[in-house]
């Protein structure tokens, strides 16, 4: 996939987590922000010409993702890193939203904030080239 192509998939999570925390989902809309933020990162390992993992253990540990997209803990706040380290796919299988999940929500969306900032970044920089 194009770095393109991961950062639509991330727009359509980020959408559908925003419809889960209005519908007071906190812990579907943590899990989908969280998924919108893992593709954003494969965006821009994708951006850097390389391939981004999609099975296994290292498709989904964001911690990874991250470091590979070239992005180190402390670029991060330790609140967000925080967060982002603690995060996990096991959320899908919780059967009830928490006050935790409410934050881990509102942390992805920082993130992913961040990430799609500096793919901008990425990508303009490399439309000039």
């Amino acid at each position: 996939m194009t770095p393109l192509e991961w950062q639509l998939v991330a727009s359509e999570r980020s959408r559908d987590a925003g419809v889960l925390h209005e519908a007071e989902r906190p812990l579907a809309a943590a899990y989908m922000a969280w998924y919108a933020v893992e593709c954003l990162a494969k965006a821009l390992i994708a951006a850097q010409g390389a391939k981004p993992p999609t099975a296994g253990g290292e498709g989904h540990n964001l911690a990874f993702l991250l470091d590979r997209a070239g992005l180190h803990p402390s670029d991060f706040s330790v609140n967000l890193r925080t967060h982002y380290e603690q995060r996990s796919v096991g959320m899908r299988y919780q059967h009830e939203g928490t006050d935790d999940h409410r934050e881990q929500f509102k942390a992805a969306v920082t993130l992913a904030g961040r990430l799609t900032t500096r793919l901008r970044r990425v990508l303009r920089r490399q439309a000039k080239l």
